[in-house]
């Protein structure tokens, strides 16, 4: 039985390489996941660093690790039989795995090296404390719907985090988290992100945190926030804690956990209550 290897490769970096020189002397083909299957991943088709397929496939046959590169596209995907399929442990895959290759009754291996933030490894969380309260009512539904709504504006490949301001139940600002001095900074002078692990060290960012980014909105529009509630698509790090507590809001609500949670103690040492909304809406994933 032949085994392939599958894999969607934006960039090229020392993770990708290891990765092809580890399954090239038991690989007879490289598959490249081609561009009509990246579109059905729009997260994924943000990334601005991201190489096109046939390109990267140039590059990687400039490896002379594999004899055989081709581009995986929709259509070639029912003429794989009979295979052993290795692949990233990583969305695409995942997706790839349950769309297609069950069906056919194909072996599929995951290995389970890291080659690149997306949705499954960058919302690795932790529950927040067990003491949290549960809302599962329609306005706060909505309102938190709305916060991933602007969570999806955010270009920011590490994370994407959206933030509403609610006071006497009117919405008063909403924001996302922003690369500085432009979304595209990152990409064209490196990031410090890059060498920080998930959750740690929350200052060393170019960013401005979707929570300070609506707060300042807020004041902008001369509007005070004594009192308000915030909604935030993901839970806050300490940092953006500390800033919605100072601002005199009363109740933070968030849709998702968060790897580093010392923003709880924060929270509750000034009074600013917790609360997870539950279920997010379907729309919303």
């Amino acid at each position: 039985m032949p085994n392939y290897l599958i894999l969607y490769v934006p960039v090229i970096h020392q993770g990708y390489i290891e990765l092809l020189k580890n399954w090239a002397p038991k690989t007879e083909i490289l598959y490249i996941i081609g561009e009509d299957i990246i579109a059905d991943f729009p997260l994924d088709k943000r990334e601005l660093r991201r190489i096109n397929p046939e390109t990267m496939m140039s590059l990687v046959k400039g490896l002379n690790l594999f004899s055989n590169v081709q581009i995986l596209n929709k259509a070639d995907i029912t003429n794989i039989q009979n295979a052993h399929i290795v692949m990233a442990n990583e969305t695409i895959s995942h997706t790839l795995k349950e769309k297609y290759f069950d069906k056919q009754n194909i072996t599929v291996e995951f290995t389970t090296i890291f080659l690149r933030w997306d949705e499954k490894t960058v919302q690795s969380q932790t529950p927040v404390e067990s003491d949290t309260k549960i809302s599962t009512e329609d306005f706060d539904r909505q309102i938190m719907q709305s916060a991933f709504t602007e969570a999806d504006k955010s270009a920011d490949w590490f994370r994407q985090v959206g933030s509403v301001l609610i006071k006497d139940g009117q919405v008063i600002a909403t924001s996302y988290n922003q690369r500085q001095p432009s979304p595209q900074s990152a990409y064209a002078e490196g990031d410090p992100r890059n060498y920080v692990p998930l959750g740690t060290n929350t200052h060393l960012r170019l960013t401005i945190h979707s929570e300070q980014a609506v707060i300042a909105e807020a004041a902008k529009k001369g509007l005070s926030t004594e009192g308000a509630d915030l909604y935030a698509s993901t839970f806050p790090c300490p940092d953006c804690a500390a800033v919605i507590a100072h601002a005199g809001i009363k109740r933070c609500f968030y849709g998702e956990g968060y790897a580093s949670l010392d923003g709880a103690k924060i929270f509750k040492s000034h009074g600013v209550e917790i609360i997870m909304v539950q279920p997010v809406l379907e729309t919303v994933k």
